[in-house]
């Protein structure tokens, strides 16, 4: 009796072994979790990443599929201003202008600005104010003011009125419109500005413009190394030093 039952047990698990092990193998093809020891044993449908190709090692066979989500809010009727860039010089001699390296921060999370160098403007308005027009957009002009420059000690060292620091764009009017993105349509109705910005200027400058009906779309610059660059006075004593930038947005409803 009690052999007859264990060959009973046998049979039965015989039998589930042979319906699970298609299914194992279906799952094959959506990869292998890994742990922290290499290949996990367990194979999951829903695996989260890391996960391999193939339970075996050099193996040009199997594949994975992971997913992930694209994201779009579409306005109507705004003038937005989406990104500002954070400038960062890296390492300078006083006396001398440094190039733009990086886009840190020197005071980390504490402003707007991007580390991708993008400044980003979205005209989304109807010149003719009418819903059903083309969204060819309403004027607007861009502005910047640089503040001054502080030091990382616990007092910023004086220096004269005269030796200040300031924000250069190297290239002219026709090179910042050339960095316009590529997709824009209507980045020959912009007008761009080479301009050169003093720390602590009473009034910010104008950087860009652009009029009415004529300013729809998605506008952005990248800018690089070649772009912008900082004079760095010679009465700037060595340490890390810091300053904001202010970009400002105005509606042109002319």
């Amino acid at each position: 009796m009690k052999m007859g039952k264990l060959f009973s047990s046998i049979a039965t698990a015989t039998m589930v072994l042979t319906t699970l092990a298609p299914a194992a193998v279906a799952n094959a093809a959506t990869g292998y979790p890994l742990t922290n020891d290499g290949v996990s044993s367990t194979q999951s449908n829903s695996a989260s990443l890391p996960a391999a190709t193939n339970s075996s090692e050099n193996s040009n066979s199997g594949s994975v599929t992971a997913t992930s989500d694209a994201s779009v809010n579409v306005v109507d009727g705004y003038l937005i201003l989406q990104s500002v860039p954070n400038f960062g010089f890296g390492a300078a001699v006083a006396g001398n202008y440094a190039n733009l390296v990086n886009y840190d921060s020197a005071k980390q999370g504490v402003n707007d600005g991007n580390t991708d160098g993008l400044l980003t403007i979205l005209d989304s308005r109807h010149s003719s104010k009418d819903a059903s027009s083309p969204q060819d957009g309403m004027g607007f002009a861009l502005t910047l003011a640089l503040g001054g420059f502080n030091h990382n000690g616990t007092t910023t060292p004086t220096r004269p009125d005269t030796d200040k620091f300031s924000l250069h764009f190297v290239r002219n009017a026709k090179g910042l419109q050339e960095i316009l993105n590529k997709n824009n349509t209507h980045s020959d109705r912009l007008t761009a500005k080479s301009i050169s910005v003093e720390e602590g200027a009473t009034d910010p400058l104008t950087f860009v413009t652009a009029d009415s009906g004529k300013s729809g779309g998605n506008h952005t610059w990248k800018f690089g190394g070649n772009d912008v660059n900082l004079y760095v006075p010679a009465s700037a004593v060595k340490g890390q030093w810091y300053a904001t930038m202010t970009w400002t947005l105005n509606a042109n409803v002319s």
